[in-house]
C-alpha cells in the first residue's frame, strides 16, 4: 500500500517556499522472519546556476546469503534564489511485530526561478509470503495539473463531433459557395448553404454548455449576398441523386426571384437558372476557408502549428454562474473565413466558446468584429475569427486545441492564481 503525503518544507509554511513538484510510486514487498540491515545513501549536487542530477541509492538486505538490491532514482530541479530545506522520510516494514524506521533528510539547493518536475521511482521485491505496508512522504507538491504539449485529437474524432448533428446524407454540401449566372441581370453572388443550426446553451449536468446544435428536421436554406440588394434566407431542396432546386428571393434574377435546378457534387453545383421565359447556365463553386495562425490575448501572433498564449484568471468552483466566470479571447487568422465555419473545443477542457465573431481586413486598425458572417464581404476578405471564451473552474493551464473545420490550432492557457499543487 502506498501513501503519498504533501508535507510542509522544513523551515516554514507551504506559502513560504516555492512548490517542489514530484511524483512518487512505490511497490510493496513481503519479508521473511529475520530482519536484515538496510542502508540509504544520498549523493548531492552542486548549487550552481542549473539543476544538477542527484541519486538516491537503496541497498537491500540479504536472505540466505543473497543480497537483494533496488534503486531509487532522483532528478534534481530548480527553485528560487533561496536555499530550500525539505525532508524525505521513509517509514519501514515489520518482520515480526516490530516496525523499523529510517529517515533520510537533505538540505536543498539554490537554482533559478523555474520549477522543474522531479520524479522518484521505487520498485519493490518479494522475500517471503507476508505482504507488509510501507509509506513514502515527500515535502512539496505531489501533483501538477499543467497539461504538457501533446498532439491534437485525430481528425476522425473531430469530424465525428462535427457530424454528430448531421443527419442528412448530403450534409457535405453545407458551407460557403460562389454562384455565377450566365446571361442574367446579376452575374455573381456569395452564398452560404446550410441546414439550420446555431450556438445554444445545451443542458449539461447542473447547468448548460454553449455548443453548436441543429434541428434534424430543419430545411436547407440559402443565405445570399448581392451588393445593393437586401436578401433574406430562402429554402432549397437537395433530393435523391443530389438534385438541387431553389426559389430565389425577390430581385434575384428578376423582380419576383428566379428559380434554380442542378446537380451537386461536394465542390461544384451545375445547373440552369430561369425567370419567366429567360434562362441560362448556373454554376456554384465551393469556397473553403484557410487557417494561417492565431493571436493570443497578449497580442502576440503565432504561425501555423505554433501555440498562442491565452491568459485568464482562476476563480474556483464556488463561482459557478456563467456571467461571473473569467473570460478570455483568441483570434484565429486566415483567409475566406466568412459564412459557416465549424468551431469546437471539447467540453472536458473546461473552456467554453461563448461567441464567435468575424474579422475584416481592417480589424487591426478598427478593432471591430461582426457577428454577421457576411459582414466583411463588402469590405474585402474575412481574415479572422474572434473566439470569446468562458473559463470554467475545472479548466487546467497548459496546452489546449481549438478545432476550426479541419484545422487544429494549439494555444497555451495561463491561469493567474491557479493553485500551485493543482485542484
Amino acid at each position: 500500500m502506498v501513501a503519498l503525503t504533501a508535507l510542509t518544507p522544513a523551515g516554514g509554511s507551504a506559502s513560504d517556499h516555492d512548490a517542489i513538484k514530484a511524483q512518487l510510486s512505490f511497490a510493496g514487498w513481503a519479508q521473511p522472519v529475520e530482519t536484515q540491515p538496510a542502508q540509504l545513501a544520498f549523493s548531492g549536487w552542486a548549487q550552481t546556476g542549473a539543476p544538477q542530477p542527484a541519486a538516491l541509492a537503496f541497498a537491500g538486505w540479504a536472505q540466505t546469503g543473497t543480497v537483494q538490491t533496488a534503486s531509487l532514482s532522483f532528478a534534481g530541479w530548480a527553485q528560487n534564489d533561496r536555499t530550500q530545506e525539505a525532508q524525505l522520510s521513509f517509514s519501514g516494514w515489520a518482520l515480526t511485530d516490530e516496525a523499523q524506521e529510517a529517515q533520510l533528510s537533505f538540505t536543498g539547493w539554490a537554482q533559478t526561478n523555474q520549477t522543474q518536475a522531479a520524479q522518484l521511482a521505487f520498485s519493490g521485491w518479494s522475500m517471503g509470503e507476508t505482504e507488509l505496508d510501507g509509506t513514502l512522504s515527500f515535502a512539496g507538491c505531489t501533483r501538477d495539473d499543467t497539461i504538457p504539449p501533446g498532439p491534437p485529437l485525430p481528425q476522425s474524432t473531430v469530424q465525428a463531433h462535427f457530424s454528430s448533428t448531421d443527419t442528412d446524407p448530403n450534409m457535405d454540401l453545407e458551407g460557403n459557395w460562389i454562384v455565377r449566372w450566365e446571361d442574367a441581370e446579376q452575374s455573381l453572388a456569395h452564398v452560404t448553404l446550410t441546414k439550420g443550426g446555431e450556438r445554444l446553451c445545451i443542458a449539461s449536468g447542473d447547468g448548460c454548455w454553449i455548443d453548436f446544435t441543429r434541428d434534424p428536421a430543419a430545411p436547407w436554406s440559402i443565405d445570399m449576398v448581392l451588393p445593393g440588394i437586401t436578401i433574406f434566407s430562402t429554402e432549397a431542396t437537395i433530393g435523391p441523386g443530389r438534385r438541387f432546386s431553389a426559389q430565389y428571393y425577390y430581385s434575384v434574377l428578376g423582380h419576383w426571384g428566379g428559380t434554380s435546378e442542378g446537380t451537386a457534387t461536394p465542390d461544384v453545383i451545375v445547373g440552369e437558372w430561369s425567370y419567366g421565359d429567360k434562362n441560362g447556365r448556373e454554376t456554384w463553386e465551393r469556397v473553403r476557408g484557410r487557417v494561417t495562425g492565431a493571436v493570443g490575448n497578449d497580442g502576440v501572433a503565432a504561425g501555423t502549428g505554433a501555440a498562442a498564449t491565452v491568459t485568464s484568471d482562476y476563480s474556483g468552483e464556488a463561482i459557478n454562474m456563467r456571467g461571473n466566470r473569467p473570460g478570455a479571447s483568441l483570434i484565429i487568422l486566415g483567409e475566406k473565413l466568412w459564412g459557416r465555419q465549424r468551431v469546437w473545443i471539447p467540453q472536458e477542457s473546461g473552456i467554453e466558446i461563448g461567441r464567435v465573431s468575424y474579422l475584416c481586413e481592417d480589424w487591426q486598425t478598427t478593432d471591430t468584429s461582426y457577428y454577421d458572417g457576411h459582414a466583411c464581404l463588402t469590405r474585402g476578405d474575412t481574415v479572422g475569427l474572434r473566439l470569446e471564451f468562458n473559463i470554467w473552474w475545472d479548466a487546467k493551464p497548459g496546452r489546449h486545441y481549438v478545432y476550426v473545420n479541419d484545422a487544429a490550432i494549439p494555444f497555451d492557457l495561463v491561469l493567474r492564481d491557479y493553485p500551485e499543487c493543482g485542484v
